[in-house]
């Protein structure tokens, strides 16, 4: 895994339904080659996880920063239980938007409390633009046989 980050909205539509935010698991395959685990966030229960992890991200000081903050992450935590999902060939949802991208979205949410989501939102929408970051999402596009 190269890294992990959250998007607020949705570019993954289930069955026309969005939600909130969801989280990628970013991996490179020994080919060079990338794929993406795609975690639906699902209102619910508070989790200790993402809170750690969203203590920081106020710190962020521009839309364009990569948080230089290293802590220990239990990635599991922040998984659904079940493994089960979808497969598809797509791109990366940040520009370039490069391609191929094998795509993994994970069928199961994982809960996280309103509250939390919307502290998250609360940063991403901030109107200092010293603090503002992109919700990192672009609109859904055509399925194109997916």
């Amino acid at each position: 895994m190269l890294q992990f980050h959250f998007h607020a909205t949705l570019e993954h539509a289930v069955n026309g339904s969005t939600d909130a935010m969801k989280s990628h698991f970013v991996h490179r395959h020994a080919d060079g080659g990338l794929a993406v685990r795609d975690v639906f966030r699902q209102s619910g229960a508070f989790n200790d996880e993402r809170d750690r992890i969203f203590t920081h991200v106020g710190s962020l000081h521009g839309k364009d920063d990569e948080v230089p903050y290293v802590m220990d992450v239990n990635v599991q935590d922040l998984l659904p239980g079940s493994t089960e999902g979808w497969f598809h060939e797509g791109s990366l949802t940040t520009p370039l938007a490069s391609q191929p991208v094998n795509r993994f979205p994970f069928s199961d949410p994982v809960e996280m409390s309103q509250a939390q989501t919307d502290a998250y939102l609360a940063v991403a929408d901030d109107s200092d633009p010293a603090h503002d970051f992109d919700h990192g999402n672009r609109a859904l596009q055509p399925l194109n046989g997916r």
